[in-house]
C-alpha cells in the first residue's frame, strides 16, 4: 500500500508522572543514576475514502484502520544518539514506514533534548541520587488516501488490513509461566534488548524458552502485546 498518498502528522509532548510509575521510578533508581526517558508512543492509521457523486464535488470520509501503541524505555543520551534507530527496532514498517522516520525524528529529538536541558518544565522524576526520568507522548498520525471507485484497490486494502499489523499477545498462561532464573557473572547478554537498561549484578531476570532473557515487568508488558520474543521472533502459545 505504499503507492497510495498519504498524510504524515505527529505531536510530541513532555507528560506528568502519575503514581504507577512513581513506585517503579522509586525502584529504578537504586540501581540507576543519569537521565532516562519513557517514551509513550500511539500510532493511528486512518484511511479517506475519496466518494465521488454525480453533479456534487468528492468528499473524504474517515475510515479508522487501527491503532497501535508502545513505550519505549533507554538512557536519553542513547535516545538523543540513535532516535531513529530506536524507532525502527521497535516498530514494524507496516506502522511506521520507515521513510518517514528521519523527518519525525529530526523534531522529536530535538524536543527530547530542550526538556531535558530545561529540566522538562518540572514534569519529571528525579532522584537524590540524580537519577532523572522524562516521560514523553509521541502521537502518530497517518492518513491515506483511497478512492473507492477503484475495487482493485478496494479489495487489496481489506487483504492487507487484515494482515498489516500481527500483533498477537502470549496467552496468560505462557506469561504466568516464565521461568524466573538468577543472572550469572558470565552471562552473555548486558543489557535488556526491550528497555535497553544494563542488569544488576545477581539480578532475578525472566527467561524465554528461547534462552533470551528480559526484566521481568519488560518482558510481561511485551508479551501482552506480541506473543513474539523481540530478539528471534520465537513464538509463544497464544489464546488464539
Amino acid at each position: 500500500m505504499s503507492s497510495m498518498p498519504f498524510i504524515f502528522s505527529w505531536e510530541v509532548l513532555c507528560a506528568p508522572i502519575d503514581e504507577a510509575q512513581l513506585e517503579n521510578y522509586n525502584a529504578l533508581q537504586q540501581e540507576h543514576s543519569g537521565d532516562y526517558l519513557n517514551v509513550k508512543v500511539n500510532v493511528k492509521h486512518q484511511l479517506f475514502f475519496v466518494q465521488s457523486y454525480p453533479q456534487q464535488s468528492p468528499s473524504l470520509i474517515p475510515f479508522d484502520r487501527f491503532s497501535f501503541h508502545s513505550s519505549m524505555f533507554l538512557p536519553s543520551q542513547e535516545f538523543l544518539e540513535n532516535g531513529p534507530s530506536y524507532m525502527q527496532m521497535h516498530f514494524p514498517n507496516p506502522v511506521i514506514p520507515n521513510e518517514l522516520i528521519p523527518s519525525m525524528m529530526e523534531d522529536v529529538v530535538a524536543y527530547a533534548n530542550v526538556v531535558i536541558q530545561n529540566g522538562g518544565l518540572a514534569l519529571h522524576y528525579q532522584s537524590p541520587n540524580n537519577f532523572r526520568m522524562f516521560n514523553l507522548v509521541l502521537d502518530i498520525f497517518i492518513q491515506k488516501l483511497y478512492d473507492e471507485r477503484d475495487n482493485d484497490m478496494r479489495d487489496m486494502i481489506m487483504r492487507e488490513s487484515m494482515r498489516e499489523v500481527e500483533m498477537v499477545p502470549a496467552s496468560s498462561i505462557a506469561i504466568e509461566t516464565l521461568k524466573k532464573v538468577k543472572l550469572e557473572d558470565n552471562a552473555t547478554m548486558e543489557k535488556c534488548s526491550i528497555c535497553l537498561i544494563e542488569f544488576g549484578k545477581d539480578m532475578e531476570v525472566s527467561l524465554m524458552p528461547c534462552s533470551h532473557i528480559y526484566h521481568e515487568q519488560c518482558l510481561i508488558q511485551w508479551l501482552q502485546r506480541s506473543h513474539m520474543c523481540p530478539m528471534c521472533r520465537y513464538p509463544m502459545p497464544t489464546s488464539c
